[in-house]
């Protein structure tokens, strides 16, 4: 076929420009020298490929014996094509691999077919030297190994000289080749940020149009610049002096959160809260806002002297009305003992005595919502103390009011000085005064509470002789209302005040009206061995007291 003896037409590349031109004559091409001088001296952008040693043809013909008939051959008719099969060799362009150059097909470029990126209706129009009005339909050249040359330019003119130094031919995003970290490591939280997060990306001009990525255009490349602090204080430090650029959480930079930086914040951290974990006071499960609260806030109670703002009030506000903050009865580093002393209570209750050695809790106790009461706690004695009467005074003073007989100083509980004639009706006098109380006022049965305990009696106590003294008569004057009917002196029991007269049977008159009592009332003993004197019943006959001579009698 191809040495066929009879030239046939030309190939339509080489008719459509032989009217009129030189190629009507075959010695244009046919000359005395070799055909490949009369190719090149058309194909010149061949020609100076082979001279230059670039090129697809550099590569599979030797320059010094051009042979273009080896791969095309002409008079085969408009429709036979000058590079097709035997051009290409074993090489067809289904597999053809770009030897000649170092962009080779791989990755996605691997799937394109020629005509992808060698008909492009965009590129420039190529026609050969003195051959301007017949551009070439079909080439392969035009066409360099800058991506821009197909794609478009997505950095906005020439950030880097060539695409695959960030991007391989696999895929475009994300660029493998490229090391964000020579500009700004991607590590901790900045890991898996999307582009646009950090670069600025510009406002389309044009709704639906493509827009160039400046990725040489970003927020900026320290923390401030793109990230708002949190910050109530002002520490003066970068932000990676506490927050290591590794961690992926903000909250990590707790450990490096110091004494000293603390102070800065307006808190000193002192003990016992050098102790407390930072969870202790900032809940990580918190919105930040709760978390670590605006000082400039209205109602803000985190100051260093304001405890309330992390600890919850144990008094339930019984002191918000009378203190202003828990640092004036408590010290900053310790919650017990407290700063309030006995010099405090005294204008509440005064401590004296026992009182001020007893704890606080014996007095204040907790309440059903286990809160220890302060404020209200009752002043009265018995609230506290058991009364050690039995209810005895309820109905004569006042249930609250033990110092109406004992001292209010709780120095002692013995009773001040007590008006026993006006308090009781029964005046102390003479050795009665100088008795002790127990004296008189021994201890008896009470029911309280449906038990029987047993106290000593006060009111109700007897008032006749007998409740306290022992009869030395033995009954004798059970008849007499009193002992005070005879023995009229407290002070002085042996005198008396007797009418012998009217208050016997036997008038004292003569003789016996100048006797000692002892003479007639003489000392006798009873059933049980004592001796007591005897007034009762004695005789009222002569003889009853005196002997009588018979003898006498019989010579009066």
């Amino acid at each position: 076929l191809y040495l066929s003896p009879s030239p046939g037409a030309l190939s339509y590349a080489h008719a459509q420009i032989s009217a009129g031109s030189e190629l009507e004559r075959c010695e244009s091409c046919h000359t005395d020298g070799p055909m490949s001088e009369a190719c090149l001296s058309c194909h010149s952008e061949i020609d100076t490929q082979l001279r230059e040693q670039r090129g697809y043809h550099s590569v599979i013909v030797d320059p010094a014996n051009v042979q273009c008939t080896n791969c095309h051959v002409e008079h085969h008719g408009e429709q036979f094509e000058l590079v097709n099969e035997k051009s290409w060799g074993a090489q067809v362009a289904e597999s053809f691999r770009h030897p000649h150059v170092e962009f080779a097909l791989d990755g996605a470029h691997d799937e394109l077919t020629c005509t992808d990126c060698h008909e492009d209706e965009d590129r420039q129009e190529f026609h050969l030297p003195g051959y301007a009005g017949t551009p070439r339909e079909h080439t392969f050249l035009g066409v360099t190994q800058d991506c821009q040359s197909c794609h478009v330019d997505e950095h906005s003119a020439g950030l880097t000289p060539s695409c695959e130094t960030c991007h391989g031919q696999e895929q475009f995003d994300p660029p493998v080749h490229f090391d964000h970290a020579q500009h700004f490591p991607l590590i901790g939280g900045h890991d898996g940020v999307q582009c646009r997060d950090c670069h600025v990306m510009p406002v389309a001009a044009v709704p639906d149009k493509p827009l160039p990525f400046p990725f040489n255009q970003v927020e900026g490349t320290t923390c401030l610049e793109c990230h708002r602090t949190p910050h109530r204080a002002n520490f003066q430090e970068p932000c990676e002096a506490c927050h290591e650029p590794h961690e992926a959480e903000w909250l990590a930079a707790t450990t490096q959160m110091t004494p000293q930086r603390h102070d800065r914040t307006g808190f000193h951290l002192s003990a016992p809260h050098t102790e407390v974990s930072c969870e202790g006071c900032h809940d990580p499960k918190s919105p930040y806002g709760v978390r670590h609260p605006n000082p400039i806030t209205e109602g803000y109670k985190r100051h260093a002297d304001t405890c309330e703002g992390c600890h919850e009030d144990v008094h339930a506000g019984q002191f918000e009305e009378r203190y202003a903050k828990c640092l004036d009865c408590h010290e900053e580093h310790r919650f017990l003992p407290t700063t309030f002393g006995p010099s405090d209570h005294e204008g509440v209750f005064p401590l004296h005595g026992a009182h001020r050695a007893t704890p606080c809790t014996e007095c204040h106790q907790n309440d059903a919502a286990r809160v220890r009461r302060f404020v209200g706690t009752s002043q009265a004695c018995r609230d506290c103390h058991e009364d050690p009467h039995a209810g005895q005074f309820d109905e004569t003073i006042a249930a609250t009011d033990c110092t109406t007989c004992h001292h209010d100083t709780a120095v002692s509980f013995d009773i001040h000085h007590f008006d026993h004639t006006s308090r009781t009706g029964f005046p102390l006098e003479g050795a009665h005064a100088q008795a002790a109380c127990a004296g008189c006022h021994f201890e008896s049965d009470f029911e309280i509470g449906g038990e029987t305990v047993r106290v000593r009696r006060f009111p109700g106590t007897p008032r006749e002789c007998a409740s306290c003294h022992t009869d030395v008569h033995r009954g004798q004057f059970e008849d007499y209302a009193s002992c005070g009917v005879c023995h009229v002196s407290s002070a002085d029991w042996a005198k008396i005040q007797f009418d012998h007269n009217s208050q016997s049977r036997f008038p004292l008159e003569g003789a016996h009206a100048s006797l000692e009592c002892s003479s007639c009332h003489l000392f006798v003993a009873i059933e049980d061995g004592t001796e007591i004197v005897q007034y009762k019943p004695l005789g009222t006959e002569c003889r009853d007291c005196h002997e009588i001579d018979p003898e006498a009698l019989e010579n009066r």
